[in-house]
């Protein structure tokens, strides 16, 4: 299966998915391209998966 050998679209779609949720566009078509069209995007990713790992750290401490 393609996603079993591509992980980071995993991460690419979490990414989309929380940007969708905090800045709830009126035209996700429009945000979707903006969003994957950016020059910044694996950056933001992994920014994006690095704050998601230190999270999950933290819970797990507790």
């Amino acid at each position: 299966m393609y996603i079993r050998k591509h992980p980071e679209i995993k991460d690419i779609m979490s990414y989309f998915a929380r940007e969708v949720l905090v800045n709830r566009p009126a035209n996700v078509s429009e945000f979707a391209a903006s969003v994957f069209a950016d020059p910044e995007l694996r950056q933001n990713v992994d920014r994006f998966k690095q704050q998601l790992d230190e999270s999950r750290k933290l819970t797990d401490l507790g």
